[in-house]
């Protein structure tokens, strides 16, 4: 496990208008299909191994992807919220 997710780059134009992007890995600790699920109240970007997975554009809202990991491996992960 490299460690939890940490902020790779944060963008703000004041008020609520900013954004931020988080890197990091997942890695699952036995062989299966895991949910994930997103619910915010603006836009976010959900990216495994640099494939896109979510999207959400705008408003509130919650998303789901189920998708299957390896026990022990590592998958890149990508979150993007704005």
């Amino acid at each position: 496990n490299p460690g939890p997710p940490f902020v790779s780059s944060v963008t703000n134009s004041g008020d609520d208008r900013f954004a931020i992007r988080f890197v990091g890995a997942l890695t699952a600790p036995e062989t299966g299909l895991y949910t994930i699920s997103l619910d915010a109240d603006d836009g976010t970007r959900l990216f495994l191994e640099g494939t896109e997975y979510l999207f959400w554009a705008d408003g509130s809202g919650t998303s789901t992807v189920t998708r299957a990991f390896t026990a022990g491996e590592p998958v890149r992960l990508r979150l993007d919220y704005y």
